[in-house]
């Protein structure tokens, strides 16, 4: 019988099979050529629209909030910390392909706060 193939493979068994180090990790990830994720178990995610106001402040319009269990990709400038310090403390993310883009000065948000840590 067959194993199931990998949805995803820990970053030291991808250096292993490319044989690269950690430091071309590091670049691939940081610059969008390699995704990078984290799982979480039972989190509250809230989304919603962030708005911005003339002066260049923001505020959150929460539209709704439910527990999440599941694979979570981080953004580039999460991994950056977390490459170069070794954790972070994630509140904010990117969820879906639009978010992130600002269209009538508002844009997609999901929030939460979970240490990721890279050993």
């Amino acid at each position: 019988m067959s194993l199931p193939e990998k949805e995803y493979f820990a970053i030291e068994e991808i250096e292993r099979r490319w044989g690269t180090e950690r430091v071309d990790t590091i670049y691939y990830a940081e610059n969008g050529l390699l995704e990078v994720a984290t799982r979480v178990v039972g989190v509250v995610i809230e989304t919603g629209i962030i708005e911005t106001e003339p002066d260049g402040r923001w505020f959150k319009l929460l539209e709704d909030h439910a527990r999440y269990s599941g694979l979570l990709t981080l953004r580039a400038c999460d991994l950056a910390t977390i490459f170069r310090r070794g954790s972070a403390v994630i509140n904010f993310f990117d969820s879906g392909a639009t978010a992130g883009t600002v269209t009538s000065s508002s844009r997609q948000m999901g929030s939460m706060c979970v240490s990721a840590t890279l050993s």
